[in-house]
């Protein structure tokens, strides 16, 4: 899939990657920091609340930040 709700409260300090161009849209349901660094390439961290979404592309090594929402 491509769009994946988390509902943990776990930090995301990396996701397995996917071949390049794959796309995948996380949306949050609680608080929890998704860590900038290991293979995750953000626009700093991002400590996200209930409603927030991030999106990212891999580029086969890494996965790089599309967009972030803090709603």
């Amino acid at each position: 899939g491509t769009y994946f709700n988390v509902t943990g409260t776990t930090s995301i300090t990396s996701i397995t990657i996917k071949s390049i161009g794959t796309e995948v849209t996380l949306t949050f349901d609680d608080v929890l920091t998704v860590t900038d660094g290991s293979n995750l390439l953000l626009a700093g961290n991002f400590v996200t609340s209930a409603n927030d979404v991030i999106k990212l592309v891999s580029d086969g090594t890494n996965w790089r930040e599309i967009s972030r929402s803090a709603n």
